[in-house]
């Protein structure tokens, strides 16, 4: 499981925002651990936990980068709303087919946590 740590590049140097991005990361180790066959509607259980989750730590992030005047924040806004859409597309798919395969979920949500983080949010509170 990938964890961050002050030498991390994925260490905003935030403690609250990188707390919050270890929780991604636990969830993401949910997703791919998580057994089909022995649990098919665990998955789904995961998928909303995740949903609740990244709109809670959106809320907080945003709320910190508006307090701070971060610069892009608008387009910070928009990379956060285009992955809420696609876990909202994942919850609503997998209520109409269970069978939805956990390894393209964990591939798209890793590497979006990762994109996202080294490349967007290290450089918005950078500015803090």
């Amino acid at each position: 499981m990938t964890k961050i740590n002050p030498h991390d590049p994925l260490h905003t140097g935030i403690g609250i925002i990188d707390s919050q991005h270890q929780m991604f990361f636990t969830l993401l180790k949910k997703i791919k651990d998580h057994n089909f066959k022995q649990n098919p509607d665990g998955l789904s259980d995961i998928i909303d936990e995740l949903h609740l989750y990244t709109l809670f730590h959106f809320e907080t992030e945003e709320k910190l980068l508006e307090e701070y005047n971060a610069p892009e924040i608008e387009k910070h806004k928009k990379m956060h709303a285009m992955m809420a859409d696609k876990i909202e597309e994942y919850r609503l798919h997998i209520m109409t087919d269970s069978c939805i395969l956990t390894e393209e979920i964990s591939i798209f949500l890793e590497n979006w946590l990762v994109d996202h983080i080294q490349n967007t949010d290290i450089k918005a509170f950078a500015s803090i």
